[in-house]
């Protein structure tokens, strides 16, 4: 049976629309009560719920499956649009549905206007468009037997007609709306036990994924105090996590593995149980990974899985307490051999292992670092679209499309502001376009320029020569947009509209051609981190920075291990080069300190900006603002001199004003509930960025790190000073560190840089140098005037 519910927002009383199946499905359908059962998302975000032991609900927004946020906009009188959603093997499905919380124009006819929706292929619901209840929201349930492990397709099919004859194919008023916040994916499935499948390593990127029913949360686990080999190697492990999850941020907890009661480890236990000597009550309803030497985990595991352990190893196993979680066993003969297998855990992004377990013989990381799916350009370098991760892409029809191209540029690129990023599209499009098709180009969501198909013929375009400014693009990732919007030659009420010949391709060799340009960055530059992770990791050479983890408790390392999967996150890769400890560093890296207010180190302390400690000292500008026109330099005597011997008018001069002059307060407060990252200067003279991140206690620390690395939060950070709490709205941040640069300069890059930043300067010594010439040549004329006078 086929069941659709819709709540309609103009009656007072909610009503469920029941369709029956395909078989039985009627023009008209019968209207009961909406009961507003079943989960739904809360503020655009997935919710999950228990039903059972091991049953659960879980409702994803479409959101989380599209490009872009925002609604799905259905436009001209026929529209398709497809999303995919990941589904995980470690579930098996009782019960699937599709939210749909939508809108549609009251211009349509409801006899000829229909939303219908696919899966995998085969249509599994249709919703009839009225006028009368515009804004619906829909329960369609989903044949739970056409879910697959892996992605599945959801297709958007609408046919939406404003009359029987005569109409316009692109008329305003055909539009319905999808809102991709509030629209779900709702699943109620049973998680499976892992030890039927049987697990092995090439699933750990199924089962620890975003998909709906695997999990993003791990445990981390090590035998004894946390020291600085436990810290460096959960922070090997977080970083493994995030690059699985990709954009979602792992949530990491810590436990202490601990022996089981010997009252608990009976014979049959010994050998039937993976880990017969570990306490598994805190290990029920998540996965962990546990981690340390072969001798440390001698009393936990079974004696046959102990004995695979002859090199760095990296193994998967059900939890014996409950079958559908696992558990992730990272170990080794000594150290060195379990920091190998955290290592190549980190780079395992190919199913190759269908084992349970491996034991790594050799392992060289790369020299350069390598972002699954993405390449990093070089400065004065030539890129086919392939080699970005680009293929070859045909779009048709009316309805407006994108295709993408994603470049991650280096976070220290300097060059003049008319050098330009070469683009040369090899495209073809068809014949009998209307002349105001084109195709749009944007950089980042912004509107740069537009390609005009306007040949009636169709054409091949070959090597179509496209330049973007290069301060177009930020440090990082970077989209560029091509969208098309093609309208048929023959267009209008009463005439046949077709739209097969509206085809355009673009081909994956066409280039991107870098300009030269030098390397070079203002310090301390937070909003440049937050995108790249500069100056502690440069994209084209690798990680230059240590992570210094204040303090060995566990609240303390899960906040060190959280960031570190969110910087693995946003450079896309393992980042192996990068140094995690309890120890202050000694060599000059750039430094990462994580830990509470009150265990920073006094060197990083007396170097940082403001007083950090019991209270915070910071400097921020004042409410009271002061303008006034700083271009009155003409009006010295000596300025007013040399314009009215060159006969320089005062409306001819550059006017640099006004500016806006800001008042600074000072105000020593508790650091209170606020975390607070914080970007500076290592020592006078040096050019080692410290970036840090603390609380008040470690338990705050903790906390503030899960919100800071959230996109809602993580965007907002700009400066080099950033405080926030448990409210979104309340991130706040301003710059009071004193600048510095890295990198170097030509001398034509460093006169170009100080006449772009500083326009008062380069006009004072253009100035300067006209008047100091200017007195050289008089003083040279009145010389050679001095020579020819007859001497007396």
């Amino acid at each position: 049976m086929l069941a659709v519910s819709a709540a309609v927002a103009q009656v007072q009383e909610p009503v469920d629309l029941l369709l029956e199946s395909r078989e039985q499905l009627e023009p008209s359908a019968t209207e009961t009560a909406l009961d507003g059962s079943g989960l739904r998302p809360r503020d655009g975000a997935a919710t999950i719920r228990r039903l059972g032991p091991d049953r659960y609900e879980e409702a994803v927004p479409l959101s989380r499956f599209r490009a872009f946020p925002g609604p799905l906009l259905m436009t001209t009188a026929s529209f398709t649009e497809d999303v995919f959603f990941p589904l995980s093997s470690r579930v098996d499905v009782i019960e699937a549905s599709l939210d749909l919380d939508f809108a549609n124009s009251i211009a349509l006819l409801p006899e000829r206007s229909v939303l219908w929706t696919s899966l995998n292929g085969p249509v599994f619901g249709q919703i009839r468009l009225r006028p009368e209840t515009w804004s619906n929201f829909v329960r369609i349930d989903m044949p739970e037997r056409r879910l697959l492990p892996g992605f599945n397709q959801i297709g958007f099919n609408v046919a939406q007609h404003y009359t029987d004859n005569c109409e316009d194919y692109g008329a305003p008023e055909l539009w319905t709306e999808i809102d991709t916040a509030e629209s779900a994916v709702r699943v109620i499935y049973d998680q499976v036990d892992l030890s039927l499948l049987p697990v092995t390593l090439a699933d750990l990127p199924d089962l620890f994924s975003t998909a709906i029913g695997g999990s993003q949360s791990l445990q981390i686990m090590t035998v004894g105090d946390l020291g600085d080999a436990e810290i460096r190697w959960g922070s090997k492990i977080a970083r493994a996590a995030g690059l699985m999850l990709g954009f979602v941020v792992p949530e990491i907890t810590y436990a202490r593995a601990r022996q089981a009661p010997r009252s608990v480890i009976t014979a049959a236990l010994a050998e039937d149980y993976r880990f017969p000597g570990l306490d598994q009550s805190a290990m029920v309803n998540r996965d962990s990974a546990l981690v340390g030497t072969r001798s440390q985990l001698e009393s936990f595991m079974r004696p046959d899985l102990l004995a695979q352990i002859t090199g760095p190893y990296i193994g998967i196993h059900p939890l014996d307490a409950n079958a559908t979680e696992f558990v992730l066993v990272i170990s080794g003969r000594d150290a060195a051999e379990v920091d190998t297998a955290a290592d190549v855990l980190m780079y395992m992004d190919f199913p190759m292992t269908d084992q349970p377990f491996t034991v790594i013989q050799d392992f060289q990381p790369p020299v350069e670092p390598i972002a699954a799916g993405t390449i990093n350009v070089a400065r004065s370098s030539v890129y086919q679209f392939s080699d970005l991760g680009f293929s070859s892409t045909t779009i048709q029809g009316m309805a407006t499309q994108e295709m993408f191209l994603e470049v991650i540029m280096p976070p220290d690129m300097f060059a003049p502001e008319d050098v330009e990023v070469v683009l040369l599209l090899n495209l073809a499009f068809g014949a009998g376009l209307r002349d105001d098709s084109v195709l749009n180009i944007l950089v980042n969501d912004q509107y740069y320029d537009t390609i005009s198909l306007n040949v009636v013929e169709g054409a091949v375009f070959r090597e179509f020569r496209l330049p973007i400014p290069l301060r177009r693009f930020r440090p990082g990732l970077n989209r560029i947009a091509f969208e098309s919007i093609m309208v048929p030659l023959r267009t209008g009420e009463c005439l046949l509209q077709q739209d097969r010949n509206l085809q355009l391709s673009l081909f994956e060799n066409s280039e991107l051609h870098m300009p030269d340009a030098a390397e070079f960055a203002v310090q301390p530059d937070l909003s440049l981190f937050i995108q790249s992770a500069f100056p502690h990791f440069n994209p084209l050479y690798g990680t230059d920075a240590s992570l210094l983890v204040t303090g060995n408790d566990p609240a303390t390392a899960v906040a060190a291990w959280t960031f570190a999967a969110k910087l693995a996150q946003v450079t896309r890769v393992p980042m192996s080069d990068l140094q995690v400890g309890l120890t202050v560093p000694t060599d000059d890296r750039h430094v990462m300190v994580v830990g509470p207010a009150a265990e920073v180190p006094e060197g990083f302390r007396a170097a940082a900006p403001v007083a950090i400690g019991d209270a915070l000292e910071v400097p921020y500008p004042s409410l009271r603002r002061v303008e006034r026109d700083v271009n009155r330099w003409q009006d010295t005597p000596l300025a007013r001199t040399f314009l009215d011997f060159f006969g320089i008018v005062e409306a001819d001069l550059p006017r640099v004003g006004p500016v806006v002059e800001t008042g600074r307060l000072t105000q020593r407060n508790p650091l209170g509930d606020n975390g607070l990252m914080m970007s500076f200067r290592a020592e006078a003279g040096s050019t080692r960025t410290v970036t840090l991140i603390t609380a008040r206690d470690p338990a705050l620390l903790r906390e503030r790190v899960r919100q800071i690395v959230e996109p809602a939060y993580w965007f907002q950070s700009d400066g080099d000073l950033v405080v926030w709490n448990d409210r979104v709205n309340t991130v706040g941040y301003q710059e009071v560190a004193e600048r510095y640069y890295i990198g170097s300069l030509t001398l034509g890059d460093r006169l170009t840089y100080i006449t772009g930043t500083r326009p008062v300067t380069t006009i004072v010594l253009l100035l300067g140098g006209i008047v100091l010439f200017a007195v050289l040549f008089w003083y040279l004329l009145q010389r050679r005037a001095g020579r020819r006078q007859p001497h007396g």
